[in-house]
């Protein structure tokens, strides 16, 4: 008797840590898929809510679930593990608030396949309870080489941030992530630096101007959450960075401009967000003396805060910061009571 063993063709990882509110509504999206020839890895991340149960009812409901509880190390960690237990050709990734179109799946196996490409990415949308939002990373469908690659999308996105560097819009090659990613020892940016390092092994990439996924926007993601740890998490990452832009030749005085903004708009983020814990005044000057920051003021005299970095106006620096994050402080608060009403 010969047994025929189906190859799976997409796995799709969902980390998961107490979103018993959302979580069966986002498998329930990729059960729904039109394209059949799937996986679904949930990786419970050490969940204290009723998550870990609704996804087992759901792993008893349908063979195609794979489900795997540890204990809490962060979605990044929980990603790996999911990729580590995964069995596809091809993966994505689904955060366990967000929402599949059916024919998500569908649609990038087919733009891949079809283009022989090593990434497809698509639109999306954003929303919540009072929210519907689209959101396009181009205005047409593209087909990129990996020098039209490098400008178009690198350039946007690991270099200067314009453009959010996600996971869950996009599609991979499996292989292609055993070869060029390693997970670090970050707590930040977790995201950016698993695209990072893919991003060296594409050598064409296929855009699809559809909003095949809604990405529910929460309290956290409305607004910057502050992280105590970012400005030294960010050290660890920047030689990363400066040894990939050498790597792409993308290491021009062009290219250092715009990762001199991006470094200072994280870091101004990260203090904004911080006004009202505290200690905000000190650690607002410590990190504007950072010779890291200084030199990347000195890249980007235009940019709107180097100004005053470069003129030795801290105290500038930290009235401007303040009055802009009171503003961003009442804009949570008011999101945060309008929950309430």
């Amino acid at each position: 008797m010969v047994i025929f063993v189906v190859e799976i063709k997409v796995s799709i990882i969902i980390p998961v840590y107490n979103a018993e509110n959302f979580v069966e509504n986002s498998i329930n999206s990729v059960l729904c898929q039109t394209y059949s020839n799937i996986e679904i890895v949930i990786v419970n991340d050490g969940s204290t809510d009723k998550s870990q149960e609704i996804c087992t009812k759901l792993l008893q409901k349908d063979k195609r679930i794979v489900l795997v509880n540890k204990t809490n190390e962060g979605a990044g960690k929980a990603r790996f593990v999911g990729i580590q237990k995964s069995r596809g050709k091809y993966i994505c990734f689904l955060d366990a608030d967000d929402i599949m179109e059916t024919c998500f799946v569908e649609k990038m196996v087919a733009a891949l396949e079809n283009n022989s490409a090593d990434l497809v990415e698509c639109g999306y949308c954003i929303f919540s309870e009072d929210l519907l939002k689209k959101h396009k990373v181009f205005e047409k469908n593209k087909i990129y080489n990996r020098e039209q690659f490098k400008e178009n999308v690198i350039a946007n996105t690991i270099i200067d941030g314009k453009e959010a560097v996600v996971l869950w819009n996009k599609i991979y090659r499996k292989k292609l992530i055993d070869q060029y990613v390693q997970i670090y020892a970050a707590n930040v940016l977790e995201d950016y630096l698993f695209n990072m390092q893919y991003y060296l092994g594409v050598e064409k990439y296929v855009y699809l101007n559809e909003e095949l996924i809604k990405y529910r926007a929460t309290e956290d993601s409305l607004s910057r959450k502050y992280n105590p740890e970012l400005v030294s998490e960010l050290k660890k990452i920047l030689p990363l960075k400066e040894q990939y832009m050498e790597k792409y030749c993308m290491n021009d005085s062009k290219y250092q401009k715009k990762h001199a903004m991006w470094y200072l708009n994280y870091i101004y983020n990260y203090l904004k967000s911080g006004i009202m814990y505290q200690g905000f005044v000190q650690r607002t000057k410590s990190v504007i003396k950072d010779p890291v920051t200084i030199s990347a003021a000195h890249k980007v005299p235009e940019h709107f805060w180097a100004k005053d970095i470069n003129r030795g106006w801290y105290n500038v620096c930290v009235i401007k910061l303040y009055v802009s994050g009171i503003g961003f402080w009442i804009k949570r608060r008011l999101y945060q009571i309008k929950k309430l009403l």
